[in-house]
Formats: C-alpha cells, sequence, structure tokens
C-alpha cells in the first residue's frame, strides 16, 4: 500500500458508503421511458476505452435506428444542458459540448445528441419537444453510475487498468467496487487480467466481449494523410487520463517523442498553452506534433498548429461482432414488445 492510498482509505470507505446510498435512493425513483436504453461505462475513472467503443456501437446501430445519445460532457464550459439535432445544426464547440461528445457527434450521420448532468430530465426535455421516429433509440455514454434513468442493456468496460486498481476514489481509480459487475448484462473486455476480473464477479449469464484496442499509424489531424514511413521526431500533447496508452502506441510506430507535454484530463487548451507547446516543439527540434483525438478537436482552432496536429486513431477491433450484434438486436426487440 502506498503512502496516498494509506491516507486516503478511509475517503475510500466514506465514498463507497455514499455511492451504495445514491444508489438505492436513485434507482428507486429511476425514470422508464418507451424506448430502448443501452447504457455504456465502467467501474473506474477515466481510460477504459469507453469513447471508441461507443463509437463503434454509433456505426453498428445508426443505419437501423434513430439514435439518441446522451453524455454529460466533461470539461466543458457551457453550463446549461444542450440539445443538438445533428445535420440540422452545426455540431458546437468542444468547449460548449465536451471533447467526447464532439468525437461522438462527428461520427453520427444523424440523430440528436443531448449533453447535461442528469441525463434523465435531458432526455424527458428531448421526448416533450419533439416527435421522435419509432425506431429511435437511446445510448447512454458514461452511464453506469446515473441510476436516474432505467435502462434495458448494461454494457460495461473492463480493461487492464481497470483489473488492476485496488482502491475506490479517492485513495484510487474505482467508481465501485468490483462486485459491482454482477449487474452488467454485457461485459467489454480487453486484456488477459480484464477477462479474469470480468468471470470472477460478473454474473454467468452475462454476455463476455473480448475487444482489442489498435492503434494505426499517426495521421494529419487536416488532412487525413498517413505520416510518412520513416522516422520521425514529435512532440507529444496529451490531455487524458492514461497517456501511458498512447506513449506506449507510438513506440510501435516510427515516432521518436523528444518530449511530452501532460495537461489534466478533458483540459481546456488557451492561447499560452499553444505558446508553451510550440516553445517546446523548437526546443527540441520536432517535426510535428502527436495527440490524441480528444485533444486534437480543442487544439485544431489554433491555426499555428493546423498543419503540425497528427493523431494516433484508437480503434476497437470486436472479436465475434456478429455474435454481439445478435445479441444487441434481440436486447431491443425485447425491450419493444414489453412497452
Amino acid at each position: 500500500m502506498t503512502l496516498r492510498e494509506y491516507l486516503l482509505a478511509p475517503a475510500s470507505g466514506i465514498y463507497r458508503i455514499g455511492n451504495l446510498l445514491h444508489r438505492l435512493v436513485a434507482t428507486s425513483g429511476a425514470r422508464e421511458v418507451p424506448m430502448p436504453v443501452i447504457s455504456v461505462g465502467g467501474i473506474s475513472a477515466g481510460g477504459s476505452g469507453k469513447t471508441p467503443f461507443v463509437r463503434a456501437l454509433i456505426e453498428l446501430l445508426q443505419d437501423r435506428y434513430a439514435l439518441i445519445i446522451l453524455t454529460r460532457g466533461y470539461g466543458r464550459e457551457e453550463p446549461r444542458d444542450m440539445i443538438v439535432e445533428l445535420g440540422r445544426a452545426k455540431i458546437p464547440s468542444p468547449s460548449e459540448i465536451g471533447d467526447e461528445p464532439t468525437i461522438l457527434a462527428r461520427s453520427m450521420k444523424g440523430g440528436i445528441i443531448g449533453i447535461g448532468s442528469d441525463r434523465g430530465r435531458l432526455l424527458h426535455q428531448i421526448m416533450q419537444s419533439r416527435v421522435l421516429p419509432p425506431n429511435s433509440l437511446v445510448l447512454l455514454d458514461d452511464g453506469f453510475q446515473h441510476y436516474r434513468l432505467a435502462r434495458d442493456v448494461d454494457i460495461v468496460m473492463v480493461d487492464e487498468s481497470t483489473a488492476s486498481e485496488r482502491f475506490l476514489l479517492p485513495a484510487g481509480y474505482l467508481r465501485e467496487p468490483p462486485s459491482a459487475l454482477d449487474r452488467a448484462d454485457v461485459m467489454v473486455v480487453s486484456g488477459e487480467r480484464g477477462e479474469a476480473m470480468a468471470r470472477e464477479f460478473g454474473r454467468e449469464e452475462s454476455f463476455l466481449l473480448n475487444v482489442r484496442s489498435v492503434n494505426r499509424s499517426p495521421v494529419n489531424w487536416a488532412s487525413g494523410d498517413e505520416l510518412p514511413a520513416r522516422t520521425t521526431t514529435a512532440l507529444l500533447v496529451t490531455g487524458v487520463a492514461r497517456s501511458e496508452r498512447v506513449v506506449q502506441g507510438l513506440s510501435r510506430c516510427n515516432v521518436q517523442v523528444k518530449k511530452h507535454c501532460q495537461f489534466r484530463d478533458h483540459h481546456n487548451y488557451s492561447e499560452a498553452d499553444v505558446q508553451q507547446i510550440c516553445k517546446a516543439l523548437a526546443e527540441v527540434g520536432g517535426e510535428i506534433i502527436v495527440t490524441t483525438e480528444k485533444d486534437a478537436v480543442k487544439l485544431e482552432k489554433f491555426r499555428e498548429l493546423k498543419e503540425l496536429l497528427y493523431v494516433l486513431p484508437l480503434h476497437i477491433e470486436i472479436a465475434d461482432e456478429e455474435k454481439f450484434a445478435t445479441f444487441i438486436e434481440s436486447a431491443i426487440q425485447r425491450t419493444r414488445k414489453r412497452i
């Protein structure tokens, strides 16, 4: 046990009791809605591959259903609830809706994305103000601990980092103890330790879905062109929860990272930050700036970085995707019959 864990362990105990009481109260009054609700979440804070998986789920479902994405929008500067009808209105800036909602919105062909802390209230606003198609389907982003909205399918991400955590917040990064996995209908697992954790704490009847994160060659954010197949010196810029994954991904590419500028998760970049980034790039003699998609959607507005920005795209490969699609479709149809 580290000193930090030792000092904060009592606070983690208080957090656990508070979370349990909150769940008991919130679930007793959970809002039911007349459409299928699929939640994607996790039991650890940040960095479990949730956003790439939600994007893969959007690609899987959006040709058959009118999607309504409900998301918290962490890190945004706009405090009020926002509802965006994609295709009819310009996608707001990341400072208004958050970096992850921006990525999800850009992957959608149409539908609605709602951003707010109370997703149940947000969905009620959407239902009251619009005539929704009969094939509407709700995707609740980061919803495993959002108990106020009832859901029909709970999908939970379980990766190596989650499996290595020992303590709840604030001593560690777990939002709930591993025993919470028995509420999951689908456990999306990556890595041997992630699968072992899912099998130990999940229900036997839960669907176990193996996935693999795949880093492709860095691409220029403005043009989409792949980085040439030669060794390139770079400045790495990240504002994500677990930047070590980006470092590991770059180690498999022809990119030599000269320096790593790290910012807090969901950081909103300022002009001063950009000056710091440009100064660091010049000092190390880097040719390009490599970053994540979450960071790129916020850095793209700075003209001095436009041609220099490269991203390391993160994609999810789903094992037995056809079987998973059948499982999800069956769950949706069962919900429709009940409604």
